[in-house]
């Protein structure tokens, strides 16, 4: 009953700095049997205990164990027998890292080797063909102009466009 005393409190005192009212009687029990019930639900339960275990252990409280209970406990655990699957899973994922290496390693070799490939070269014909073909097009193209005269050219058709003539 204190901790929903206290939340009630606290809610109190959120709602006045609010600018609220404070809750009616029938609220305050409300939020005391909400406070009850939800201490049996199990997510509260689980919050609760990490709560607990995020805490630092405090030393003062508890006696500290000598070296020999130390060395004690440490062959006792060492002593208990590992489960099946502890020794095993090391060399698993020994066994799965050298298998992704070889995979990695061949298919660099083959990229790599895809890569040495050039592609063929052009027959002397082929580039002189073409040659003749890029000529004859600018030979088409060319207007006998240079570069300031088509820009005058270009700039009074355009002007006369705008005009509407």
């Amino acid at each position: 009953m204190t901790d929903s005393l206290s939340q009630s409190d606290l809610i109190e005192r959120e709602l006045a700095a609010l600018g609220e009212e404070p809750l009616q009687d029938d609220e305050l029990a409300m939020l005391a049997g909400e406070a009850q019930a939800l201490d049996g639900e199990p997510a509260v339960a689980s919050t609760a205990r990490l709560f607990e275990l995020a805490q630092p252990y405090d030393h003062a409280d508890h006696a500290e164990l000598s070296e020999l209970a130390k060395q004690r406990i440490w062959r006792t655990v060492d002593s208990r027998p590992r489960p099946s699957g502890v020794g095993r899973r090391g060399r698993e994922v020994g066994l799965v890292a050298v298998v992704l290496a070889l995979a990695a390693a061949l298919v660099l070799v083959v990229v790599d080797l895809d890569d040495e490939r050039s592609p063929p070269e052009p027959r002397d014909r082929e580039v002189a063909a073409l040659a003749d073909q890029t000529r004859s097009a600018l030979r088409a193209l060319d207007d006998g102009l240079g570069d300031t005269a088509r820009a005058e050219r270009l700039t009074s058709e355009y002007q006369q466009r705008l005009e509407g003539r």
